[in-house]
């Protein structure tokens, strides 16, 4: 919801939602005040599940630019260092964890004592400091770009559980017979797909819910 809109949007499973907004003047305002809260957290958009209020810079993630998708930003890669950390405190690779610890102490000391000059070393490295400086990251090969945005949705879907994806007037560089792909891989995965476009500029011969906000300011619903 939003102080802009008459009535809430909502999300079905497996029918994706179209916000047009003619309005100029509008579409900054909320394209401004959605930027800011996904950064910040402030802001007059509200998302809910039943009576339960979301963190929607949590829940949901906006493309404004799905040229430039960083599936290794800085979320990702602390969600992915965590996973690890869990792994290798589990019951079957702890005592591995321990000893592998244990070599890199016992490495560098080995290393300073060959040098003509007294050194110390750290002898309470962590795990996590290893984690750290090996680099991990999602690898990840895109032929094309549709390949590369839905490859994006999938791995933040599967690494940070985003349900709900936002696109920004993604309907211009996408082909329909694209967006039924992305569609089906979207119900499958039961993900959200909310896309607001400037206009409405192509026949709708998809299942979606399409909500218009006319340059009056009227709103106008096909579903």
């Amino acid at each position: 919801m939003h102080p802009s809109f008459e009535e809430p949007i909502e999300f079905i499973e497996g029918l994706p939602n179209i916000l047009v907004i003619e309005s100029k003047k509008l579409r900054v305002r909320i394209l401004e005040d959605l930027t800011n809260q996904m950064e910040t957290g402030d802001g007059n958009f509200v998302l809910s599940d039943e009576n339960n209020i979301l963190k929607i810079e949590k829940s949901a993630e906006l493309i404004i630019n799905p040229f430039s998708l960083d599936i290794n930003q800085k979320k990702v890669i602390a969600k992915i260092q965590s996973t690890i950390k869990e792994l290798a405190n589990n019951e079957s690779n702890y005592a591995e964890s321990v000893r592998i610890i244990g070599e890199v102490v016992s490495y560098f000391e080995n290393l300073g004592a060959q040098l003509e000059y007294p050194v110390s070393f750290n002898d309470n490295i962590e795990l996590q400091d290893l984690i750290k400086i090996s680099g991990v990251k999602v690898e990840v090969e895109s032929i094309s770009f549709f390949e590369n945005v839905w490859n994006y949705i999938c791995l933040l879907n599967d690494i940070l559980g985003i349900k709900i994806f936002i696109f920004w007037n993604l309907q211009l560089f996408v082909q329909e017979k694209e967006l039924k792909e992305l569609y089906k891989i979207a119900n499958y995965k039961k993900i959200h797909l909310f896309f607001m476009e400037s206009f409405d500029f192509k026949e709708h011969t998809l299942f979606e819910r399409i909500t218009i906000i006319d340059k009056d300011l009227c709103v106008i619903k096909n579903f």
